[in-house]
């Protein structure tokens, strides 16, 4: 197998947005966690928590994976 290529400038610095975003949107929801006093509140920020941690970790993943498999070549 060949090591995957590098992606186009156009398409990290589209991914760097999603990745910046989704780690503000997982930061301010954590605080809203911590700082809420109804029941309501906290399954709504604990739901947007999820979806910010989620697309922040599957970045994290996609952007290390190739840089991994090239190194062990």
């Amino acid at each position: 197998m060949l090591p995957a290529p590098s992606p186009p400038k156009k398409q990290v610095a589209n991914s760097l947005k999603v990745f910046v975003g989704a780690g503000i949107l997982f930061l301010i929801c954590q605080i809203c966690c911590a700082v809420t006093r109804s029941y309501a509140g906290m399954i709504v920020a604990r739901f947007w928590v999820g979806c910010g941690s989620s697309v922040f970790s599957t970045m994290v993943g996609g952007e290390s994976a190739p840089k991994k498999e090239q190194g062990d070549h």
